[in-house]
């Protein structure tokens, strides 16, 4: 991927600790995305997540894991908290929200 000397950088917030297909389906797109030298930035907490939206840093992707355990309304909020904050600092940033249903 050409972009002139700036590396493209995706966040990652992944506060799940998912295992089996989520952790896998991760673990590939961070491994492809660095084999792109694409810069990848993860997240475990809400509190990491919104700090890092906070500074001074360009993000060209957002990704959200989820791993659907019936607690929606507080996890959307969590969700829309971030995505808030996100175009506060940027315009049109994709966002992708990465999920294994248990139900």
């Amino acid at each position: 991927m050409l972009n002139y000397g700036k590396h493209m950088r995706v966040l990652i917030f992944d506060n799940s600790q998912a295992t089996g297909v989520v952790a896998n389906a991760i673990d590939r797109l961070v491994e492809q995305f660095e084999d792109e030298s694409i810069i990848v930035v993860k997240a475990s907490t809400y509190d990491d997540c919104y700090s890092m939206l906070n500074v001074n840093m360009a993000i060209d992707c957002f990704m959200l894991t989820s791993s659907m355990t019936g607690q929606q309304q507080e996890e959307n909020d969590m969700f829309f908290s971030l995505i808030d904050k996100l175009n506060q600092r940027q315009q049109g940033v994709p966002v992708f929200l990465l999920a294994e249903r248990k139900k």
